[in-house]
């Protein structure tokens, strides 16, 4: 998603579900997945160092998340609660077992997946975390730190973003040359200059 229609995304939900909105919101800057967001408790969340602590994931190992400051804030006017207490609880009180179909309604409202055919490219909840994950690599995040932040079990799964990279090659080599200039024992020589080349 674009972060115009992510904003929209998340100014609805919020109106219509506020745990909805702060599932969106961790889903979104974290790139945490649905079933490690229902299985957090408030012993996973350090907020003085700004940490969550992702455990047993689908990838099968652990890894941190950055706090950032709307969840920071989305996660201070919630708890903190008892340690072994879920962030997230179901209406009676209990681990959620999915995402609340209230979702659908709000993309179906938003129109986000008006003509979309494949079922691939419509927005659903995980989404979201492709989102994170894109808005990484567009950023020019090195792919194996993407890798790292979504919890990818493979490279091969995180190189599905790696067309969304800005022109990163270009940039470091024309960083070689801007390093040269001024300073007489860096200056790079030409190749063509160079004998047997």
């Amino acid at each position: 998603m674009t972060r115009k229609e992510a904003r929209r995304l998340l100014r609805a939900c919020k109106k219509r579900a506020q745990q909805l909105w702060e599932m969106a919101l961790l889903s979104l800057y974290t790139g945490m997945r649905a079933g490690e967001i229902f299985n957090l408790t408030w012993g996973d969340i350090d907020l003085k160092e700004g940490l969550i602590h992702i455990r047993d994931p689908k990838s099968g190992e652990n890894r941190v998340s950055y706090i950032t400051e709307p969840v920071g804030r989305m996660l201070r006017s919630k708890g903190p609660g008892d340690p072994g207490e879920l962030v997230f609880k179901s209406s009676k009180g209990g681990r959620i077992k999915a995402i609340s179909n209230t979702f659908d309604k709000v993309v179906e409202e938003l129109g986000l997946n008006k003509g979309v055919v494949d079922p691939r490219d419509k927005v659903v909840f995980h989404t979201l975390r492709h989102t994170f994950c894109s808005w990484l690599a567009m950023g020019g995040t090195p792919l194996h730190v993407v890798k790292e932040l979504a919890g990818h079990k493979t490279m091969a799964m995180t190189e599905r973003y790696s067309h969304l990279l800005p022109d990163v090659k270009r940039r470091a080599v024309e960083g070689l040359c801007r390093e040269g200039e001024g300073n007489g024992d860096r200056t790079l020589v030409p190749l063509h200059t160079r004998r047997g080349i």
